[in-house]
């Protein structure tokens, strides 16, 4: 299938890659982690989607083994909240540190989306604003094996014009200023 962009629009950008990030890390700074990790204001509304019973873009028939499903998908309307991780003197950061980072955020901003609400989010993905283009959209809630082992996760990325999906080594991905973990709202406990 060939997809024309909009003329109107500006060139829209590909996603983050090692070959367009500096190679220059600026990681174990002692930057703090409320300072790095904070939420967009960019907040996306999904409508009502019924899932289908196993995932869209299954990697078992890959021999990836799913190592955690992440959340259900609510059948009611779901909100989908974005967390930069990278500080504004930082490039890019490895997968180990972007978990550790938003691991130290839980549960206050909310609990990572996985690939149920990825999926969801990719069947509409005209709600997507325009200026999250530059990056990654990081699900961290689902993870895969590697056949020969190493976890992968997901991420939707703008390419050719289009959103796509994706997964790659959550260790081997340099994850950079642009990218974005998909999260949902925080919703307090009750006594």
């Amino acid at each position: 299938m060939f997809i024309l962009c909009d003329p109107q629009e500006t060139q829209p950008a590909l996603c983050a890659d090692s070959a367009q990030i500096s190679e220059s890390s600026s990681e174990g700074s002692a930057t703090s982690m409320s300072s790095v990790c904070r939420l967009d204001s960019t907040i996306i509304s999904l409508d009502p989607y019924l899932p289908p019973s196993t995932f869209r873009y299954d990697l078992t028939d890959q021999d990836y083994t799913l190592v955690k499903e992440g959340p259900p998908l609510s059948v009611e309307p779901t909100k989908l909240l974005f967390s930069r991780f990278v500080a504004e003197n930082e490039v890019w950061i490895s997968g180990e540190e972007l978990i550790r980072r938003i691991e130290e955020t839980l549960p206050e901003q909310g609990p990572m989306a996985g690939q149920w609400q990825e999926e969801a989010l990719l069947s509409q993905s005209d709600k997507i604003p325009i200026e999250r283009r530059e990056g990654a959209l990081v699900f961290l809630a689902t993870n895969w094996r590697h056949p020969h082992g190493g976890t992968c996760v997901t991420y939707l990325c703008w390419f050719a014009c289009q959103w796509e999906f994706r997964f790659d080594y959550l260790g081997a991905h340099r994850w950079g200023k642009y990218d974005r973990v998909v999260r949902l709202p925080y919703v307090p406990p009750t006594t």
